[in-house]
């Protein structure tokens, strides 16, 4: 296999490994603007590892995290399965834990991954993702809602005035 991001990788499982090569990946980060490095390593349940960085954007909102990416690696490479182990590791000694939109991106395709942890040195902290993200937003919580959810009655329109504090809004106009 070659060693590129976009393909999945099967070496260094072990938890050590994946966080070796976390810290290594991170120097391959797009941070020109934070100047903070992170780099995630993904393990699926077949043995298959995947890479990403995170990729600032001058306009914040927009850079993607090194879990994401990792992800979306996996996708792109078409990989379909349950992820058990995620290692992170960024810049400095303390360890750089998934932010909360990662956090529930690793619950979706491995909602009982390991998480690893860590900072360029130091410590390494591991957490199951449930653990992390106690009461996930998961696939059967949506599927649960949209089966027990009522048909709607109406579209309110935008010159429908809103409705009191306190009030139903009930539907305006013909059947």
């Amino acid at each position: 296999m070659t060693d590129t991001a976009d393909e999945p990788r099967e070496q260094d499982a072990s938890p050590e490994g994946l966080v070796r090569r976390a810290r290594t990946v991170r120097a391959r980060a797009y941070a020109p603007y934070s100047g903070f490095h992170v780099g995630a390593v993904v393990l699926t349940v077949s043995g298959a590892t995947f890479e990403g960085v995170n990729v600032e954007n001058v306009s914040y909102r927009l850079t993607t995290c090194a879990e994401q990416t990792a992800l979306a690696a996996m996708c792109a490479a078409g990989a379909r399965e349950e992820v058990v182990a995620v290692a992170v590791a960024g810049d400095g000694d303390a360890p750089c834990t998934p932010c909360g939109a990662c956090r529930q991106t690793i619950a979706e395709f491995g909602p009982r991954a390991v998480v690893h942890a860590t900072g360029a040195r130091g410590p390494v902290h591991s957490h199951r993702i449930d653990v992390l993200l106690p009461d996930a937003f998961t696939p059967a919580r949506l599927a649960a809602g949209a089966q027990a959810a009522p048909a709607p009655t109406a579209a309110a329109s935008l010159d429908d005035p809103p409705a009191a504090a306190g009030t139903e809004e009930v539907p305006r106009g013909g059947a």
